[in-house]
C-alpha cells in the first residue's frame, strides 16, 4: 500500500507538472518557442490564452511574448511584446472550487524604463475588451518608484492597500530581484488577499516568508473608496487571470516567469511545490 501511495503521488505531481491534473494550471514557459506571443496559443494543458492589451480592441496592439534569456536564473520568461505594455490572460473557470482560487507567479520590476507589472484576477472583458465604464480586477501591482502591494477595482474605481505607493510587504520591488506574488481569493465570503516573498534569483527557492494579508473589507484602501471586492455573483465564466507588463520599457523592466494557478482546497497546495520543484528541475 505505501509503495502504491508512493507511485500515485509520483503520478499526480507529474500531471500537475504538465498542467493537466485537479484543473490546475503549471507553466514555466521553458516549453514555448523564443518571441512565441501567448495570445491564441495554448499552453499546458491545453488551457488557451487571450488579450488583445489591458483596455484595448482586438486588434492585438499590446501582446505579450515568451523571450529566451529574462526569466527566472536566465531562463525563458513572459513579457511585453512592443516595448510599451503587454497584456495576457487566461480563463480561470475551471479552476475554482468552492469559490476560491490561489494563482502564484515569479515577478522581476527593475528600474531600466520603468518597470511596472500588475497581476491580478479579473473579468475578461476588463482586460480584453477596450470597456471602460465597469472595470473589476483584484490583485497585486509594483512599480519602479516603489509601489508593491494590492490594488483592487470595482465598476471603474481604483483603490491600492494602504499605505499608498509603500505597502510594507516587501517594500521597493526593484531592490528585491526576484520576488514570487501569490493572491488568494474566496469568492463565496467576498474575500481577496496578496502575499509576496523574496527567491533566490537563480533557484526560485524561498529567500524569506510569506508577507500580506487580505483587503480590507471595512475601511478599504487608501481612497477608501472599496470595500468589497467585484466578485459576489458565483459566475466565474468571465473570469481571467491577468499578467500585465507596462512602462516604459516593459521588455526589459517587467517581467513574469513559473504560473501556478491552483484550485482548493490548500491541501493541493503541497503538490503544487513538488510540481514547481520538477519544474525548475526539468529546466535546469
Amino acid at each position: 500500500m505505501k509503495m502504491f501511495l508512493n507511485a500515485m503521488v509520483v503520478i499526480a505531481i507529474a500531471s500537475f507538472a504538465t498542467g493537466s491534473a485537479f484543473g490546475r494550471y503549471v507553466d514555466d514557459f521553458e516549453g514555448w518557442d523564443d518571441g512565441e506571443l501567448l495570445w491564441g496559443n495554448t499552453g499546458a494543458g491545453g488551457a488557451r490564452w487571450n488579450s488583445s492589451g489591458y483596455n484595448q480592441s482586438t486588434n492585438q496592439t499590446a501582446p505579450s511574448q515568451v523571450s529566451a534569456g529574462i526569466g527566472l536564473g536566465g531562463s525563458k520568461g513572459v513579457s511585453s511584446a512592443v516595448g510599451a505594455q503587454g497584456s495576457a490572460n487566461i480563463n480561470v473557470e475551471e479552476h475554482i472550487r468552492n469559490g476560491k482560487l490561489k494563482a502564484q507567479v515569479d515577478i522581476h520590476v527593475t528600474h531600466e524604463g520603468g518597470g511596472d507589472i500588475a497581476f491580478a484576477l479579473g473579468t475578461a472583458s476588463t482586460w480584453n475588451e477596450g470597456e471602460t465604464s465597469s472595470m473589476d480586477f483584484f490583485g497585486a501591482r509594483a512599480r519602479h518608484i516603489g509601489d508593491l502591494g494590492m490594488e483592487n477595482m470595482v465598476a471603474s474605481s481604483h483603490d491600492f492597500a494602504q499605505p499608498a505607493g509603500s505597502h510594507p510587504i516587501a517594500g521597493d520591488p526593484t531592490s528585491q530581484g526576484w520576488m514570487q506574488v501569490k493572491i488568494e481569493i474566496d469568492i463565496t465570503n467576498n474575500t481577496g488577499g496578496v502575499w509576496i516573498r523574496n527567491i533566490d534569483d537563480n533557484t526560485g527557492a524561498a529567500a524569506g516568508p510569506w508577507s500580506g494579508g487580505e483587503w480590507n473589507m471595512t475601511n478599504g484602501g487608501a481612497g477608501g473608496s472599496n470595500k468589497a471586492i467585484f466578485f459576489s455573483d458565483g459566475d466565474y465564466s468571465t473570469m481571467v487571470i491577468n499578467l500585465l507588463s507596462q512602462g516604459g520599457n516593459s521588455h526589459e523592466g517587467s517581467r513574469y516567469d513559473n504560473l501556478i494557478i491552483t484550485p482548493e482546497p490548500a491541501s493541493l497546495g503541497l503538490l503544487s511545490l513538488g510540481a514547481l520543484v520538477m519544474l525548475r528541475r526539468r529546466r535546469a
